[in-house]
């Protein structure tokens, strides 16, 4: 919803001959095409597009950590017994698979399958035993033992979830570290919208500033044009013996102030057409042709501040910093106080000689516990809590001011722009009447019924009204161009 007062076309073309005398190749835009060519060109919103696409790859960062993750891991040793001792070789092999899920709500829960084998070698181990002997002597005598070779085989299959326990409640600010990616993502792209707006702002003052001054330089062309053909009148007549040499000069003079008026709206143009082409970020050359009209505006005062309150970027990405402090505030409190962590573990066990007898899983364990901890001197969570807690309520404080400010910043707006509207239609009625009662002086002093000072001063109230026309369009639409940004 944009208010649209004054609509300006406006094609890169010349007006004034003299103006691009050595001009070559001119670029024709109308105002929505040098809205386009700006926002394509600017560095300023290319490289927000970028911090864009750089916040969002901030979330995809985060939501990784949500992701399930899988772990295989295995092991293998072997392990050989002194030779003097034994002959003893062990093998051992373990194989693990494990899925593990992160909770946004605060949990975690993972599945892990384990598979074990040990592999004993046949060995013969000799050891010295002691017995009584005739006459209760104690004598010693060796003897070997052979142990038989032996597999054993155990398998098993866990089941963990662990929660974390929050004052506010069993489930705390959920998926935290992505929602705040996605605050900053949020405040960015408002970041961006406000950039682009104020950059179509300017673009657009400068194009309606552009338009005005070529209008500028018509008017001061047609004043020119006048006193030319008022110099041109007088000279014939002086040659007659009708006019004295004083008014000739006097309308000589006229004719100089008018061309010096001409080279300084060409001036004021330049100015206004290089502030053009620093925006569209061109090089080529820039002349306007507009036509000024204005409506009646048909949108409500409330209904205008209602579509502000929702869309005005400035109180958009003021709402999506408060939503983050929130969180943060959140995060900030949960951080400070204890910190209780409850698991519960499920168990299922086999073991066996063979594969098939240990994947009975005869056995079953169950685990459940709290852990508690808190810290004794918790003094930078609790400053992080308290600055946390402040930048919450300046957050708040801030949006409200913006609020009240965006709604009286409408208010004067819209009551300007009327007043505006007033002034541009009664302005435009006695520009005709001006212009008017110019031809008929032009008339009446070549008829010589007038003389040639009256003729002045209708030709200075005709500059005067003419002028006071274009700083009141230009007034307009600058005020419009606020409206429009304050609207969002």
């Amino acid at each position: 919803m944009k208010l649209k007062i004054i609509h300006i076309r406006i094609i890169i073309a010349c007006a004034i001959p003299t103006l691009w005398a050595s001009a070559g190749f001119s670029l024709e835009l109308t105002l929505p095409e040098a809205v386009k060519l700006a926002l394509e060109n600017n560095p300023e919103i290319r490289l927000n597009r970028l911090e864009i696409e750089i916040k969002q790859s901030e979330i995809k960062k985060k939501l990784a950590e949500y992701i399930p993750a899988l772990n295989l891991d295995s092991s293998y040793t072997y392990w050989e017994d002194d030779p003097d001792v034994s002959e003893l070789e062990t093998k051992n092999q373990h194989y693990q698979a494990g899925i593990s899920q992160k909770l946004p709500l605060g949990g975690l829960l993972s599945l892990s399958v384990n598979y074990g084998r040990s592999d004993y070698s046949p060995f013969y181990t000799e050891f010295t035993n002691y017995r009584f002997g005739p006459g209760f002597s104690i004598e010693s005598f060796s003897d070997t033992m052979g142990v038989a070779s032996r597999d054993d085989h155990y398998t098993g299959i866990n089941l963990l979830y662990s929660h974390h326990l929050l004052k506010d409640g069993i489930v705390g600010p959920a998926f935290a570290p992505v929602k705040e990616s996605r605050f900053n993502r949020d405040i960015q792209k408002d970041f961006f919208s406000q950039s682009r707006i104020n950059l179509i702002t300017m673009v657009e003052t400068a194009f309606f500033q552009t338009a005005l001054r070529q209008k500028e330089i018509k008017v001061y062309q047609e004043i020119l044009d006048i006193n030319q053909q008022l110099f041109k009148n007088l000279k014939s007549k002086q040659g007659l013996g009708m006019i004295p040499e004083i008014d000739v000069m006097s309308a000589q003079i006229k004719v100089y102030e008018a061309k010096e008026q001409v080279l300084s709206s060409q001036a004021s143009f330049e100015t206004s057409a290089q502030t053009l082409k620093t925006l569209l970020n061109t090089n080529e050359h820039i002349e306007v042709i507009s036509d000024f009209k204005t409506n009646d505006t048909s949108q409500l005062l409330d209904d205008l501040i209602i579509f502000a309150m929702n869309k005005n970027k400035d109180l958009t990405q003021l709402k999506a910093t408060l939503k983050k402090e929130k969180l943060l505030l959140a995060v900030a409190k949960n951080q400070y106080l204890p910190q209780v962590d409850l698991y519960i573990s499920i168990n299922k066990k086999g073991q066996g000689p063979s594969l098939d007898k240990a994947t009975d899983l005869e056995e079953t364990e169950f685990n459940a516990g709290i852990v508690f901890i808190y810290p004794l001197y918790p003094l930078d969570p609790k400053e992080n809590y308290l600055q946390a807690k402040i930048r919450f309520r300046q957050a708040k404080v801030k949006l409200r001011q913006a609020e009240l400010r965006i709604t009286n910043q409408i208010t004067t707006l819209y009551r300007q722009i009327q007043l505006v509207e007033k002034k541009i239609k009664v302005q435009t009625r006695q520009i005709k009447i001006l212009k008017e009662r110019m031809e008929i002086s032009l008339k009446a002093f070549k008829e010589r019924l007038i003389d040639l000072k009256i003729v002045y001063d209708i030709q200075d109230d005709l500059i005067s009204g003419e002028q006071k026309y274009l700083y009141y369009l230009f007034e307009h639409q600058s005020l419009n161009a606020s409206l429009n940004s304050n609207l969002g």
